[in-house]
């Protein structure tokens, strides 16, 4: 059987959330608009480009709304090379021991710079087999997670998430959902969560029925 384990970025894999509230708010103040709070950032974390700029900047035409969110994610990504982020507790050696049984991959709705940028930030690169987004395809998650499974002729696999979004995307593709109660979001009655990566292993092989 190939197994795999599908991971979202922002709130699953990292928190960066202060680094993008920081280059998000500079560019704010930059064009004369207000700044936004880091709560508000997270409930955006898992949205398109496209749905983030109309959710901050609502009654502004959306071409400069991108535009500044543009010049935002650009500070943002700065922010995070220099380190602005944090992984959570023994996640590295968590996702060691899942790459000897399982094919790792990311999914995000951010762009394939944004998985780069992880890997370069993280050096995480070597755990994961393939990464996907919807910057790349133009697919939303349900459709990515479906790429990914026929891609690499997966026999099952799960998605790994913070939000309710993650979940609803999950149950279209059908498949399992684990939701990080750790992250960003919530979600509403998931079949399965984790307080912590050290439950991850064992959960995986009860869904995988191993």
């Amino acid at each position: 059987m190939k197994n795999g384990i599908i991971f979202d970025i922002d709130g699953t894999l990292w928190n960066a959330t202060g680094a993008v509230t920081r280059g998000w708010n500079s560019a704010l103040t930059a064009h004369g608009y207000p700044c936004i709070t880091n709560e508000f950032v997270d409930s955006l974390m898992g949205l398109t480009r496209i749905q983030i700029a109309k959710a901050v900047l609502p009654d502004v035409d959306l071409e400069k709304s991108l535009q500044v969110m543009t010049e935002g994610g650009a500070i943002s990504r700065k922010l995070i090379s220099e380190g602005n982020f944090k992984l959570f507790e023994n996640e590295e050696e968590i996702l060691r021991k899942l790459k000897d049984k399982y094919e790792l991959f990311i999914l995000t709705n951010a762009s394939p710079s944004y998985v780069e940028m992880l890997y370069k930030a993280t050096g995480f690169a070597y755990l994961f087999t393939d990464q996907i987004s919807f910057g790349e395809t133009g697919l939303d998650k349900t459709g990515n997670m479906k790429v990914l499974v026929e891609r690499h002729s997966l026999d099952q696999a799960i998605y790994v998430g913070d939000t309710e979004g993650d979940h609803q995307y999950s149950l279209k593709a059908e498949l399992p959902f684990v939701f990080v109660e750790f992250g960003h979001g919530k979600a509403i009655d998931p079949q399965y969560s984790i307080s912590s990566y050290d439950q991850l292993p064992a959960l995986a092989e009860k869904i995988f029925g191993e």
